[in-house]
């Protein structure tokens, strides 16, 4: 059915195509030819509906119960730091798989979010991935997401943040060589909240088969100047994200306009 919905949307439809190619031709450039960047493209947009069916027929709260983690200990050696943790991650195939099994692996694990379209619509994803045992963070009155972030990592739990999606009033930084809108947030929560940065990803091994990878936790240097300090920390974040992409182009969520191409 994922690949019936894949071929209407990309091939009849061509919803967002254009777009996703122009973002694979600015990553890759001629380093793959024309037929390569349209597989990545073509199973790009077949895993997002994946992710989609598997997350809405997963509903017994077993999303998650059966993957495989390379590299945990980076996770557990922060955890002892009994400082609560940052997991670095992108929109990659079903991060709400990572989300529940981050949770099974290493206890509650949230993530910042913001409205899925319609309260009714919202309500019924929060209330499946709280089944699911991954919490949602909102972002309500202005603090209110820094309060529950701090009470979180005191409680030595994790948190969440998908780094690849650009917000309003974003600063242009470097990411593929190329500047794009960057989301500064995770970087000014950090410098509110310090707890250890730990990149990971999940890819998909085959129906129902997962794998996380953890990647050694982002090192994090300050200086007297905290505007800068974002910013830079934000670069380092944005070169964790470039990692995990090239991991696995064709898991990857093309869609976002980080560089804000012209439809």
């Amino acid at each position: 059915f994922s690949h019936l919905v894949t071929f209407i949307c990309f091939y009849l439809l061509r919803i967002r195509r254009d777009l996703v190619l122009r973002n694979l031709d600015i990553v890759y450039h001629d380093k793959k030819s024309s037929k390569q960047k349209n597989n990545i493209a073509y199973f790009s947009y077949y895993n997002f509906f994946l992710t989609c069916f598997e997350f809405l027929a997963q509903r017994d709260g077993k999303l998650g119960s059966e993957v495989e983690i390379v590299n945990r200990h980076f996770v557990d050696q922060a955890l002892q730091q009994k400082r609560g943790v940052y997991i670095l991650c992108v929109h990659m195939s079903s991060w709400e798989v990572m989300g529940g099994a981050f949770t099974r692996l290493f206890g509650p694990s949230h993530i910042v979010v913001k409205s899925v379209g319609p309260r009714g619509i919202d309500d019924f994803v929060t209330d499946l991935r709280k089944k699911n045992g991954f919490y949602s963070l909102r972002r309500g009155r202005k603090g209110e997401v820094l309060d529950k972030i701090k009470e979180k990592l005191s409680k030595n739990e994790i948190i969440g943040f998908v780094i690849d999606q650009k917000r309003p009033k974003s600063p242009k930084l470097h990411f593929f060589n190329r500047l794009a809108k960057t989301n500064t947030t995770l970087a000014y929560l950090w410098s509110r909240n310090k707890a250890p940065v730990v990149p990971a990803f999940i890819t998909r091994d085959g129906r129902g088969k997962y794998k996380i990878e953890v990647l050694p936790p982002v090192e994090l240097v300050v200086s007297n100047n905290k505007e800068e300090d974002i910013l830079e920390h934000s670069r380092l974040f944005n070169k964790a994200a470039e990692k995990m992409i090239l991991s696995c182009p064709e898991q990857y969520f093309w869609l976002h306009n980080r560089w804000g191409l012209k439809n």
